[in-house]
């Protein structure tokens, strides 16, 4: 969503709060190979926490915010706009619409509207973020490009 690849992140994963079988808090703090930091902070701990998740993009020439499936904030640098008109981006509870977008693309016989391999590395950060709380490390992922660089 912010760009990739994540190069390493450090996280933290437990259950603080509630007496449950996963934990019900997580942050993790990103380092992309392209220099750039990010954070990750997912809880059912805080209070008053809307019933939709929100996600916020700040960048160095501009913000976005995501509250629910809707753009709700989006600011330029330098630039006045009128925040237009967007259409619903199908994120729900459940991941319902994802499953029901791969069982479509299966009896359709066409691709799945999210690849396979775009959600590996998505599935790679929070895992790491898991492995970095486990052993209290920072996690380095592999860099598959390194030697085409070479």
């Amino acid at each position: 969503m912010a760009g990739r690849p994540v190069q390493s992140l450090f996280g933290y994963a437990k259950a603080t709060l509630w007496n449950i079988e996963v934990e019900d808090a997580a942050i993790a703090t990103l380092q992309f190979r392209n220099g750039a930091v990010g954070v990750i902070e997912a809880t059912t701990t805080a209070y008053q926490v809307p019933d939709r998740h929100v996600i916020t993009i700040y960048a160095e020439k501009g913000t976005v915010t995501l509250t629910g499936d809707a753009i709700t904030d989006f600011n330029l640098a330098d630039k006045s706009i009128e925040l237009p008109e967007f259409g619903p981006f199908f994120i729900s509870d459940g991941h319902e619409a994802q499953i029901r977008d791969m069982v479509y693309a299966i009896r359709e016989g066409r691709d799945p509207g999210i690849p396979g391999e775009e959600t590996v590395h998505a599935l790679e950060i929070i895992l790491g973020t898991y492995e970095s709380s486990r052993l209290g490390q920072q996690i380095v992922f592999d860099q598959p490009d390194a030697a085409a660089n070479r």
